[in-house]
């Protein structure tokens, strides 16, 4: 090959590998602007996630702190807690008294927990916007019978509050006695 073709072909070759890299920085460039674009996402649904959060936190602690006032008389505040761990957001629960957090479970009897359990059945209701009948079945069994009726006018007023249908099935009588109407099972069938 003559020197004169040499440099042609070395030439030709720097134009091929120009173009490969003006195409490779090109690529480049559209993957940093798609990069950006993402990040950018990615704060704004942070953000939103963030609000929603705060704004579930407030729905569902006020909810059950209400709930927990209208039964007992020196209630735990019912305290929600988002945390991220391992690039996942997890709630965690709180019962809160005296500036102390403490696990529902091991903090207090199973009283506080159906009181816990129902409002937060009722909040996640209330989020979901479903049809005006919340089912229930032995909501309160844990709860003390002198708390009972305390539970009562609670269901009472939260079901007028939001217009709210509780079918329930119970056996506690305190219960059964303030129903507005009582079906008797036995055996599978109404008596």
């Amino acid at each position: 090959m003559s020197f004169e073709s040499r440099i042609n072909s070395l030439n030709a070759e720097k134009k091929v590998i120009e173009n490969d890299l003006k195409k490779k920085q090109n690529e480049l460039q559209s993957y940093q602007e798609e990069k950006e674009a993402a990040e950018e996402a990615r704060i704004i649904l942070q953000t939103a996630a963030r609000k929603t959060q705060q704004n579930i936190e407030i729905h569902f602690s006020d909810l059950v702190t209400k709930a927990m006032q209208l039964v007992f008389d020196n209630p735990y505040v019912f305290q929600p807690e988002f945390i991220e761990k391992r690039n996942k957001t997890e709630c965690d629960l709180w019962f809160v008294k005296n500036n102390q957090k403490l696990r529902p479970r091991f903090a207090s009897g199973g009283g506080a927990l159906d009181v816990a359990s129902f409002a937060l059945r009722l909040a996640y209701w209330r989020l979901e916007k479903s049809a005006p009948v919340l089912i229930l079945d032995e909501p309160f069994k844990n709860l003390s019978r002198n708390l009972m009726p305390k539970a009562v006018e609670m269901l009472k007023m939260l079901s007028n509050e939001f217009g709210l249908q509780i079918i329930m099935i119970t056996h506690i009588q305190e219960i059964v006695e303030e129903a507005n109407k009582v079906f008797k099972i036995q055996g599978g069938k109404s008596l």
